[in-house]
């Protein structure tokens, strides 16, 4: 889970705010040169509340009051509110982003000319959402991101740095003015919303629309995800005992032995007892037919932003914390292969072929970042990691090379300089033996480093792919937009697709293919041109 509050952002002194206004559970503190935050006592996450309170703030003291909504970073919004009425809004999730009233936003925080170029320019970029909640506080100086914890652990005055966030701007529109290498072909269209995809078995879930502008959420259409795009292979409808007309997805939790069944437009959900309905749901969801052979079906399936790799569809590498033991001199950081063919549906049956657990408590070490995603190769897999050294702004980067049974056979580490933690992904190239972490490529060789385009940094995804023409490519992932670099990491294409790109893969023909479209969220009445795209990145 990541960090999730809520807060007010209040340009004025703290002194023209009553003490009144501000309820019993909640505290107001200056953070920052012109900026008073308003934060929860308790952290409860209590947006309704902290929003009317914002309201009635701006209409009692006469001033803009913008209200932070951050959850689990996965969403971010911010509401901006005068005389107690809502006159701007911009919400940025990992599928899209919706903004209104960019006018009232630059009148009411008074933001001169490239100031208020720059802030056009964020409201429609693309983002993730711990980025742009913090180049928005970079920009207007206020501390948007955090909490009352989080500023008790670092008191000082947030400090506005508009001036390099419009420079970064500038820097990065001389980048994108590139004349693109490759085409990013439409090669299939679904309309529909996305449910579910299981890369093991590459079987890919959806629901259409029904024709009369809504979605038949109960109707679930299978499609296997094959070399040339999507095959529908199956289909079946939730028994309507289970599944009502006001339900928009359900969820077999079997961890928990329930079954949730979450309700359109709602924050609430039904709950029933698995053991009851799971033998008539499986019935439903069987595939028919023969079983299939993945190998010679489909093309390997990845997840954007997974930390699991999965091997010949049927193991699965990952990394994870299994406890803390530092006392016994063991990381209890723990890489594994799971064999998912023999495995149960719950974590505690899955059956884990090899494992290997890093070494103990290195008392130089500030901290590590881990769980990013192996990378396989024909005989390897390769695992990356940063540890961050305790006193210093460096960095060292951990990479280890193992057999498929999980036996160390090479080890790395290489020293990087200023190191900044945060949103972290790597890849690896294998004919070059390139280590690719952020912006940085990392010689394994000489243990050189390079470092490349800013935009490498905010990735939700990193992997290296080569063409029919052999040539070696590194690839970024971010929403919408897929960036292609070369070796030095130049950029070569960027093209921004319709929709959030949810699976990315490799066909015949050496091209790199992904899969966007929007994940059923409980609306009621989604955008009616919804729907699930194949794409084909051609050189």
């Amino acid at each position: 889970m990541g960090a999730t509050f809520v807060n007010l952002q209040i340009n004025t002194p703290s002194e023209r705010i009553p003490e009144p206004l501000i309820p019993k559970g909640y505290v107001k503190r200056q953070t920052a040169g012109e900026w008073v935050s308003v934060y929860e006592e308790k952290g409860s996450f209590e947006w309704n509340k902290m929003s009317r309170m914002g309201k009635k703030i701006s209409k009692e003291c006469a001033v803009c009051v913008i209200a932070v909504n951050f959850f689990d970073e996965d969403e971010f919004s911010m509401e901006l509110y005068k005389d107690g009425k809502t006159i701007g809004f911009y919400r940025i999730n990992l599928s899209q982003s919706f903004s209104k009233g960019s006018a009232k936003w630059i009148e009411e925080l008074k933001l001169s000319g490239e100031e208020a170029g720059a802030f056009r320019y964020l409201l429609k970029k693309e983002m993730l959402p711990m980025e742009s909640i913090y180049v928005f506080s970079r920009l207007l100086g206020a501390r948007l991101y955090g909490d009352l914890r989080m500023l008790e652990e670092a008191p000082e005055l947030w400090q506005k740095d508009a001036e390099n966030v419009i420079a970064e701007i500038g820097e990065e529109k001389k980048r994108s003015r590139i004349k693109n290498r490759t085409r990013a072909n439409l090669i299939q269209e679904f309309p529909g919303l996305f449910e579910s995809c299981d890369e093991r078995s590459g079987i890919l879930r959806m629901v259409y629309p029904d024709g009369k502008g809504n979605f038949a959420y109960g109707h679930i259409h299978c499609l296997e995800i094959c070399e040339n795009g999507l095959w529908e292979i199956h289909d079946f409808q939730y028994p309507s005992h289970i599944f009502g007309k006001d339900c928009g997805r359900l969820w077999m939790d079997y961890e928990h032995n329930e079954i949730s069944v979450f309700i359109k437009g709602k924050n609430h959900c039904y709950m029933y007892d698995l053991k009851t309905y799971e033998e008539e749901l499986n019935k439903l969801m069987r595939i028919p037919g023969e079983k299939r052979q993945r190998e010679n079906i489909f093309p390997q399936v990845n997840r954007v932003g997974a930390n699991n790799a999965i091997d010949e569809g049927r193991y699965e590498y990952s990394e994870g914390n299994e406890s803390r033991r530092w006392d016994s001199g063991q990381s209890g950081i723990v890489l594994k292969k799971v064999d998912l063919e023999t495995s149960g549906k719950t974590f505690a049956e899955k059956n884990v072929a090899a494992s290997y657990e890093y070494e103990g408590a290195d008392w130089n070490v500030a901290f590590w970042d881990f769980g990013w995603r192996p990378v396989i190769t024909e005989k390897s897999v390769v695992n990356s990691r940063l540890k961050y050294l305790k006193g210093t702004k460096n960095a060292v980067c951990d990479v280890r090379f193992f057999d498929k049974n999980l036996k160390l056979l090479r080890k790395e580490g290489i020293e990087l300089k200023n190191a900044e933690s945060g949103w972290r992904k790597s890849a690896y190239c294998e004919n070059m033996d390139y280590v690719f972490i952020d912006n940085k490529r990392i010689n394994l060789k000489n243990h050189e480093v390079k470092e490349g385009a800013r935009e490498l940094r905010d990735m939700e995804d990193i992997f290296v792919e080569s063409n029919r023409a052999g040539e070696t490519y590194l690839y970024g992932i971010k929403n919408s937009a897929v960036y292609v670099f070369d070796l030095d990491l130049n950029l070569k294409s960027c093209h921004r697709l319709k929709d959030r790109i949810l699976y990315f893969y490799k066909n015949e023909k050496g091209n790199v293919c992904l899969i966007t479209g929007r994940y059923i969220e409980g609306d009621d009445r989604p955008d009616k041109n919804a729907a699930v795209r194949v794409y084909e990145i051609e050189w």
